[in-house]
């Protein structure tokens, strides 16, 4: 799997109308990252590492896609959509997704 650092300065080179355009990749989220107001699609077999950044104003819409790292799942309801798991939350618990809630898995 290969694995991409996104940054507010590097962000742009990775999308391609509106999805970022490496399948099976390992995308590390460093930075808070402005998506102004775009559905920013994540292609199949994705993992989101959150590192200390984020994403905001604007939605994430995942295929199979894993988050993991620092991430709150409260935070994330209003801003995503279907195709969404979440690993490694608490170093506990593992959550899905569902397209209205998140669901312990």
């Amino acid at each position: 799997m290969s694995h991409y650092i996104l940054t507010n300065n590097n962000f742009s080179s990775y999308v391609c109308n509106n999805s970022l355009i490496y399948s099976n990749s390992c995308y590390e989220i460093a930075d808070d990252i402005n998506l102004g107001n775009m559905t920013l699609m994540i292609p199949l077999g994705c993992t989101l590492s959150f590192t200390g950044g984020s994403f905001y104003n604007g939605t994430i819409k995942g295929s199979q896609t894993i988050i993991s790292g620092s991430v709150n799942v409260t935070h994330l309801s209003g801003s995503v959509q279907k195709g969404f798991v979440v690993r490694q939350y608490n170093d506990k618990t593992k959550y899905m997704w569902n397209g209205l809630n998140w669901v312990v898995i």
